[in-house]
C-alpha cells in the first residue's frame, strides 16, 4: 500500500474509521469525494483499504461512481477541504426486513465464513498537489476526530451478540437468506391484504377476519409488527383521543415509585442495544413510560414485570405510543393484565388454576408425576405468566406469542404453556425434583418456535372451556372467603 504524502499539520495524515455494525446511509448535503471499494472475500478480522494518491485514472473512475453503493460495497465519504470537515462511514444494509445487523455486515464485507471482530478502513490523504488542496497562505481545515461506532454486532431484534457460539456459520447465512425471502413475500401479502385499511382497522378486521387470524398465527412481518400491534390493542385510537395527556404525566417532578423503577431498569433487557447502558435513549424512555403509567393508574402503580413489556413495546414503537399500548394491554377486557401487577397479584392464581386443570385433562400422567415430585405450577409458571414469556424466552418466540395474544387474548397463553409441557413431557417424566427444576431453567434455550406453535394450535382448547374454568375459580374464591 502506498503511503500518503506528507502534509503540514494540523491537516490529517490518515483518517481511520472503525465500523463494526452497519450505520444507516447518511445523506450528506456537502460536496464530497466518494471512494467506492469492493471488499475481498478472504476471511479476516482486520482489513485495510486504500487508494493511491493523485492517480488521474482513479479520479476519472471516482467521478463516474453512482451516488449509492451497491451490495457488497463499502462507501466512505470524505469532505472537501472547502467545506466544514465531515467524515461519515456508511455501509448499506440490505433492503429486506429480517436480516440482522451481523449478517448484513458479514455479507457486505464478503466474509460470511468468519467472525468479524472489527473492520478498519483507512483512507490515505490525497497528495498536496490534489485540486482540493488549499492554496498557499490558506489555513487547512481543522482535524476531525475519529468516529466511534458500536463494537458489538446485534441480531435482527437489536440484542447484542457477545458470544461467538451464536455467530452464524456459512450454512446459517444461506438459511437466513431464505427466511428473508419468505419474510418479504409474507410482508407483500400483508400489505396487499390490509392496504389502506390499516387506517380503518375495524373495517380490515371485519373484511378479512378469517385470513387475518390465520396470518397472525403465522407471525406478523417484522416491518409491520409495531403498527399492527397498536391497531389490534386499540392503542392507536387511545393516543389520538388523549392528546397531551402523556406530556402532562411527564411534567410531574417526582413519583412515589421512581427509585424502584430506576433500580429495575438496569435489569431489563441488559443485552439489548437500546437498554444496555444507563444513559441510553431506551432506558430514559423506559423510565418515562413506567413513571407515566404509575401516575395514570395508581391502583397498579409499578410492578417489576411491567418493565419487560414496556421495553418490548419501545423496540417497535415511539415512547408515547408505547405508553398507550401498555395502558391498553393492562386495561382492555380481552387482556386484563392489570390483575397481574395489582397488589397481591389476583390474576396470577387464577391463570395458574386454569392451567393446572387443563394440564390434568390433557396430560394426566405428567400432571401426576409433577405432583408426586412436589413440583407445583407456581414454581415455573409464575415467571412465564407475569411477563408473558418476555423475561427470558427467545425474542422471536416472544413476539410470535404476542402477535396472537393481542388478537385472541389469554387462550394462546394457555396453548403455548401447555405446548411447552407437551414437548417436554418425555424428558420431565424421566426427571426427579432437582432435574425438573434444572430442566425448566434451561427450557427457554431449547425451544424451537415453529414446533411450539404447531403443537399449541393442535391442542383441543376452547375459549368457552377457559371461561368455565375461570368461573369455577372465582366461585371457589368467593366460597372460601365466605367461610372465613
Amino acid at each position: 500500500m502506498l503511503a500518503a504524502s506528507s502534509v503540514s499539520p494540523p491537516q490529517l495524515d490518515a483518517l481511520r474509521v472503525r465500523a463494526l455494525t452497519p450505520a444507516p446511509v447518511s445523506d450528506i448535503s456537502r460536496s464530497s469525494k466518494v471512494l467506492k471499494l469492493q471488499a475481498s472475500g478472504a476471511p479476516a478480522s482486520r482489513r485495510r483499504l486504500s487508494r493511491r494518491p493523485s492517480d488521474p485514472k482513479d479520479e476519472k473512475k471516482a467521478e463516474r461512481l453512482p451516488q449509492q453503493p451497491e451490495d457488497g460495497v463499502v462507501e466512505i465519504r470524505e469532505a472537501d477541504a472547502s467545506d466544514a470537515p465531515v467524515v461519515a462511514s456508511t455501509v448499506k444494509e440490505q433492503a429486506s426486513p429480517g436480516v440482522d445487523n451481523e449478517s448484513t455486515l458479514v455479507e457486505t464485507i464478503g466474509t460470511a465464513d468468519c467472525c468479524l471482530d472489527e473492520v478498519t478502513l483507512v483512507i490515505a490523504e490525497e497528495d498536496q498537489r490534489h485540486d482540493d488542496a488549499p492554496p498557499d497562505g490558506v489555513e487547512p481545515p481543522a482535524v476531525v476526530a475519529p468516529i466511534a461506532f458500536p463494537m458489538t454486532p446485534t441480531d435482527r431484534y437489536g440484542f447484542l451478540i457477545t458470544d461467538r457460539r451464536f455467530q452464524r456459520a456459512p450454512s446459517d447465512v444461506i438459511q437466513q437468506r431464505q427466511s428473508v425471502w419468505l419474510e418479504n413475500r409474507r410482508t407483500q401479502k400483508w400489505v396487499k391484504m390490509i392496504g389502506k385499511q390499516l387506517e380503518d382497522w375495524e373495517v380490515c378486521q371485519l373484511k378479512n377476519a378469517r385470513k387475518l387470524k390465520s396470518r397472525i398465527r403465522k407471525g406478523i412481518p417484522e416491518a409491520l409488527r409495531g403498527r399492527v400491534w397498536c391497531h389490534l390493542a386499540g392503542s392507536t385510537q387511545m393516543l389520538q383521543n388523549n392528546p397531551g395527556a402523556y406530556r402532562d404525566f411527564l411534567s410531574v417532578a417526582r413519583v412515589p415509585c421512581e427509585e424502584t423503577i430506576a433500580r429495575d431498569i438496569g435489569r431489563t433487557f441488559p443485552k439489548h442495544y437500546l437498554f444496555h447502558d444507563r444513559t441510553s435513549l431506551g432506558q430514559c424512555s423506559l423510565m418515562n413510560v413506567l413513571k407515566a403509567y404509575s401516575l395514570h393508574d395508581p391502583d397498579v402503580g409499578y410492578c417489576q414485570g411491567m418493565g419487560f413489556l414496556s421495553a418490548m413495546f419501545l423496540s417497535y414503537m415511539p415512547e408515547e405510543q408505547s405508553f398507550w399500548h401498555l395502558v391498553a394491554c393492562l386495561n382492555h377486557k380481552r387482556y386484563d393484565m392489570a390483575g397481574l401487577y395489582r397488589p397481591r397479584m389476583p390474576k396470577v392464581p387464577e391463570t395458574i388454576f386454569i392451567f393446572e386443570r387443563l394440564l390434568r385433562q390433557l396430560m394426566p400422567q405428567l400432571a401426576a408425576h409433577l405432583d408426586n415430585e412436589g413440583m407445583h405450577p407456581t414454581m415455573y409458571l409464575t415467571q412465564w405468566f407475569v411477563t408473558l414469556f418476555t423475561y427470558n424466552f427467545p425474542f422471536e418466540f416472544v413476539t410470535r406469542v404476542w402477535d396472537v395474544f393481542l388478537n385472541e387474548g389469554w387462550k394462546v397463553i394457555f396453548r403455548v404453556a401447555l405446548a411447552l409441557m407437551k414437548l417436554s413431557q418425555k424428558a420431565l417424566l424421566a426427571c426427579k425434583f432437582e432435574g425438573i427444576m434444572e430442566f425448566f431453567r434451561e427450557l427457554p434455550t431449547r425451544i424451537v418456535t415453529e414446533e411450539v406453535f404447531a403443537v399449541a394450535f393442535r391442542l383441543p382448547i376452547k375459549r368457552a372451556h377457559i371461561e368455565a374454568l375461570k368461573d369455577e375459580y372465582l366461585k371457589s374464591i368467593s366460597s372460601s372467603s365466605g367461610r372465613s
